[in-house]
């Protein structure tokens, strides 16, 4: 990408949103026997992505469906990305940081209906075929607006019915298999400090995965609990498939610098209102099934201490 404001070039790399069902099939074909670590990292997620020990490693980004970064259902791609400099959260500093690969997801990525660049009618959808697995025809069990999740009771004792009925005849992992990330390979890092310290590195690059969770506490007054069988098996195909991204990262780099490494986020923490214990539980799961591979899983806390809940996981896990 060139950018016409100071004639610079800066590698947005490749973006593309596989499937978690894909991405298992590539992680299949990829051995890197190892053994997978999980440990605590603190502070700005930003300035790790600038680090060059974490050059080509992989960042998993709090955003929405549409792997953009809007502070709620009725913003735009028309609004532009200007507007994350005011959204001080994981997500905008994760995209700040790659700023010319953020121009491109909102402006010049592939769509559902294969224009180029995202707009209000035409937004990316990681929820897409997930929907179709479900039956959610003409949004009868939930309507994903600007990359948020919505719903009332009415539709959630249907969604709920459905997945039981699903899991009942062991078709479950369908749900999971049909979940999209949007996965943005080999992106040039180029800046720190919400875009006021440049990095003038140009082989400074990372993935990111851009993974959403249920946007739960957008829905009140809907009890959270009848979230909660979609809204895990959501958490759990984000983060199975931002390991696979990793995975796949690591193979790609030959494991050299920082390829090996994963920093994961608390997906659908905070202002989304997923329970702690829900992203706790898929993290354990996402890293138990890949616990033969060679990957360094680090989960950020910003300040402060870990998560009670989620330190206790990271012990026993490291026991095992």
């Amino acid at each position: 990408m060139i950018s016409k404001a100071n004639d610079k070039r800066y590698d947005v790399g490749l973006f593309y949103t596989p499937t978690l069902g894909e991405m298992r099939k590539m992680v299949q074909r990829i051995s890197r026997p190892g053994k997978l670590k999980i440990t605590h990292a603190f502070g700005d997620v930003a300035d790790k992505q600038s680090d060059p020990e974490n050059r080509y490693a992989t960042f998993q980004v709090a955003s929405q469906f549409n792997c953009l970064e809007f502070v709620g259902p009725a913003v735009t791609p028309e609004h532009g990305v200007t507007g994350y400099i005011n959204d001080r959260t994981q997500g905008p500093a994760c995209s700040i940081s790659c700023g010319p690969a953020t121009v491109f997801r909102n402006y010049f990525a592939k769509t559902r209906n294969k224009q180029y660049g995202q707009t209000k009618d035409d937004m990316i959808d990681c929820l897409r075929d997930v929907s179709k697995v479900l039956g959610n025809t003409n949004n009868s069990l939930y309507e994903v607006k600007g990359g948020y999740t919505l719903a009332n009771n009415l539709q959630l004792k249907e969604l709920n019915a459905t997945l039981a009925d699903l899991k009942a005849a062991d078709r479950i992992d369908e749900v999971r298999k049909a979940l999209r990330v949007g996965v943005h390979e080999g992106v040039q890092v180029t800046s720190t400090k919400w875009g006021k310290s440049p990095v003038n590195n140009a082989n400074q690059k990372v993935t990111q995965v851009f993974a959403s969770a249920c946007a739960v506490a957008y829905n009140l007054p809907t009890p959270p609990h009848m979230w909660k069988d979609f809204a895990s098996l959501i958490l759990e195909a984000s983060y199975e498939a931002t390991l696979c991204a990793a995975i796949i990262a690591a193979h790609k780099n030959c494991g050299r610098d920082g390829s090996n490494k994963v920093f994961l986020t608390l997906l659908g923490g905070g202002v989304f209102g997923n329970d702690i214990e829900w992203i706790v539980n898929a993290i354990r799961t996402a890293c138990q099934r890949y616990e033969d591979y060679a990957l360094d899983v680090r989960v950020v806390t910003y300040a402060g201490k870990p998560n009670s809940l989620l330190a206790e996981m990271v012990r026993r896990y490291n026991k095992e």
